[in-house]
């Protein structure tokens, strides 16, 4: 293509030669990919480009060049708005087809020149992609050198790769590290507009025990990429950081594992995804409208902070929040610090460290009145949507769709974004379309098969539909992925419960917690585990520990235990107890059925104001169950409960508790034999949860309180005590609840 090419129409100039727009006087400069997608969009000004026009013209033969040019028109849309807000108009996309140039959008007049030289159209789909799972700071790179219209200009740029370090000192780990030393330098050079130091002259540098900062001053870097690799067993560990040279500080860090055996063979997908995660993260960076007046160092702390979210452990948020408010306060027009900000206060509620109406209140004063002007930010519509659905709550009814939309457009705008695809497969499941969020991640894994987004999305999506060993399969790589994070061993710990493998659980609940002691479904696991094992006090200490931890689920723990006192005054404490409840308290944990359980001890249904909400907050099996507990003379509910339990029934890899369903629904019903074969057979198979006599409101259930007098349930009681005793001292060896409790009540 001709660099001479060149546009002026009614005061904008776009100049191929030199990499820019401007208006009014106003100059915003142009990656070079940029400027070559715009020239050909304007060559063919008013008619459509092809998809596979541009791919073949600006990344002739490279793979994964199609999320690339995503990325670019999303930028170049970005910075036409830079220079004026509407701008992007002028490029449209022609779904299914490609994109065009509309010149009439810009006050339509005579084109003065434009001089470039088509090549012929070529027809080429690329579509495979690229893992984007490891080291997403590095992100803030390309940023750095893309956002030229910051203000001031740093006084080094340039990024300098030191060789990776081999920590275990084996001959093969040293030709690993070169080489992935090496790609990322080849791919960096080829595939992106950064000015990239030669290997030898970092290499020299990476031998000599230098500060960081004179070694950016000799390379007349601004950044320098740093890694280690290390063997531990079978694993191989790849650690990497982000040192700004100015400074010498860290920016950021990230660190990952794969099998030994087979980290050679994926040498080239390692470099590539960090090559590759500092283009798909450059665009969130950057605001559609970036006012000069913010400072330079300001945007580079905004970077860190945000980079740190994608890989934080839940009890490092409230660090981060500070961290983040303070950035906000010294620079009050930084918009996507607010956004950052208000998407960490969802987070928060998500995992219920705060009051969910104490984030909604903060978010919301945060975001209101600021659609307009980010339209084409995805860290804006994000935040929108964290706002009314923090994941780990059941979403707040007429929200749920609304939120979607948010995610989607988050999504479009930033389709490789781990946080943004984690929370967008997760609000699909929410409102019913599990299926596709299933599609999205099978598609994208067969190209990124260690990304830990979509192993957790596919293993939720088998766990919710009974497929217990293939979600197992999904939750095993997903453990050794990412050995950092506590979702592989909290989906493990999930269902070894559900398929009554409760040493193995505990071990699993162990793990999680050893890797973030803060996460809340570790404890719940925990808990069930003491419940099963009757060991009644160490299953308070860790109701204790989620108290202190997180604070909103205090009101369901007390009133679980409430339920199953044995106080003289206990419906009178109860009573009073639902005379506090409100909406939000529904929003948190295993709340519903805590309250449902509730109403099923008060005589005549007293106290429910909330029992539509709550019974739209749990399982489709449960919510009948509680309706013939709550109305038990309404045999319309026993109908769709068989019905609803068949189903179940018939998956071979079910959760014991549909049997269980049907022994209580039996029970219900008066067919007490049933009732009772369906129970011996758990027993037998120690499948029964245990403090089963009191589990989904038992004790209220006037048919279970007169199998209490039958012999053959009594001995079934006896021998299920027996199982407890055995199951107690199977774990005991293992267990180190103890351990746990002291440390969590000590932070």
């Amino acid at each position: 293509m001709d660099a001479s090419s060149y546009l002026k129409l009614n005061g904008f100039v776009f100049s191929r030669a030199e990499n820019s727009i401007q208006r009014n006087g106003r100059v915003v400069k142009l990656t070079n990919k940029i400027s070559e997608v715009l020239t050909l969009l304007i060559h063919c000004d008013g008619e459509v480009v092809t998809r596979e026009t541009l791919l073949d013209e600006v990344w002739p033969g490279r793979f994964g060049a199609d999320e690339s040019l995503s990325r670019v028109i999303s930028d170049l849309r970005k910075k036409l708005d830079t220079l004026e807000p509407g701008l992007s108009a002028t490029v449209e996309t022609i779904p299914k087809r490609g994109y065009k140039f509309d010149s009439s959008k810009i006050k339509a007049l005579e084109i003065e020149t434009v001089n470039t030289e088509s090549s012929p159209v070529k027809t080429s789909l690329r579509s495979k992609s690229y893992f984007a799972a490891l080291l997403l700071v590095v992100s803030a790179l390309v940023f750095i050198f893309f956002s030229n219209t910051w203000q001031p200009k740093p006084e080094l740029d340039g990024v300098a790769v030191l060789t990776f370090d081999d920590l275990s000192d084996e001959p093969g780990l040293k030709n690993l590290s070169i080489g992935i030393t090496e790609e990322i330098l080849q791919i960096l050079a080829s595939e992106t507009d950064m000015r990239v130091i030669a290997r030898k002259s970092s290499h020299y540098f990476s031998e000599n025990s230098l500060p960081v900062t004179e070694i950016a001053r000799e390379l007349k870097v601004r950044f320098l990429v740093d890694g280690t690799i290390q063997r531990q067993n079978n694993t191989v560990k790849v650690s990497t950081s982000i040192i700004d040279g100015k400074n010498g500080t860290q920016i950021s860090s990230a660190s990952f594992s794969f099998n030994g055996a087979e980290i050679f063979d994926i040498q080239r997908d390692v470099a590539r995804s960090i090559a590759m995660s500092t283009s798909s993260l450059s665009i969130a960076a950057q605001q559609p409208n970036v006012q000069n007046n913010i400072d330079y160092d300001a945007q580079l702390e905004f970077l860190s902070l945000k980079a740190s979210l994608l890989n934080l452990a839940p009890e490092n948020l409230e660090s981060l929040q500070k961290d983040v408010q303070q950035l906000v306060n010294r620079n009050p027009e930084l918009q996507d610090a607010q956004f950052l900000l208000s998407s960490i206060l969802s987070i928060r509620a998500n995992w219920v460290q705060i009051e969910e109406a104490q984030a909604f209140e903060m978010s919301s004063a945060i975001l209101n009145g600021k659609d307009e002007s980010n339209e084409l930010n995805a860290l804006f519509w994000f935040a929108k949507a964290m706002m009314i659905s923090p994941r780990a709550t059941t979403p707040r009814s007429g929200d749920v769709e609304q939120a979607l939309k948010y995610f989607e457009k988050a999504y479009s705008l930033e389709p490789y974004n781990t946080l943004i695809l984690e929370w967008y497969l997760v609000m699909l499941h929410r409102v019913g379309r599990a299926d596709y969020a299933k599609q999205i991640a099978e598609i994208r894994l067969e190209n990124d098969p260690f990304n830990s987004t979509l192993l957790d999305g596919l293993a939720m999506y088998h766990y919710a539909h009974g497929q217990y060993e293939q979600s197992r399969k999904y939750a095993l790589r997903l453990s050794a992925v990412d050995q950092l994070s506590p979702e592989g061993p909290n989906r493990l710990a999930y269902i070894h419960i559900v398929r009554n493998e409760i040493v193995d659980a505990d071990i699993k609940a162990q793990e999680c917690l050893s890797r973030s002691i803060k996460f809340m479904n570790c404890w719940v696991h925990k808990a069930e585990i003491h419940e099963y094992t009757g060991e009644q006090y160490l299953r308070n200490e860790v109701y204790n520990v989620m108290k202190k931890l997180a604070p909103p689920v205090a009101k369901a723990l007390n009133l679980h235990q409430l339920n199953h006192s044995d106080s003289e005054n206990k419906i009178e404490h109860i009573e009073a107890y639902l005379s506090s409840v409100n909406e939000y308290d529904f929003n948190v944990g295993f709340f519903p059925q805590v309250y449902l359980y509730s109403l099923t001890q008060i005589p005549d249904g007293q106290h429910a104001r909330y029992v539509d909400l709550a019974l739209s907050k749990v399982s489709g099996g449960q919510a009948l169950l509680y309706r013939k507990l709550l109305y038990p003379n309404d045999v319309s509910n026993e109908v769709p409960i068989v019905d609803e339990i068949t189903r179940a029934l018939k998956n071979e890899e079910r959760s014991r508790y549909y049997d269980y369903y049907l022994a209580q629904l039996y029970a219900q019903m008066g067919q007490f034999n049933d009732a009772l074969n369906i129970l011996a057979t758990l027993i037998d198979n120690r499948s029964v949860p245990a403090s089963f006599q009191r589990f989904y409101g038992i004790e209220s259930d006037p048919f279970f309180k007169e199998m209490m007098d039958i012999p053959k349930f009594k001995m079934l009681l006896e021998k299920h005590e027996e199982n407890k005793l055995a199951l107690k001292m199977a774990i005991s060896e293992n267990n180190k609840t103890a351990n746990v409790i002291e440390k969590a009540m000590a932070l």
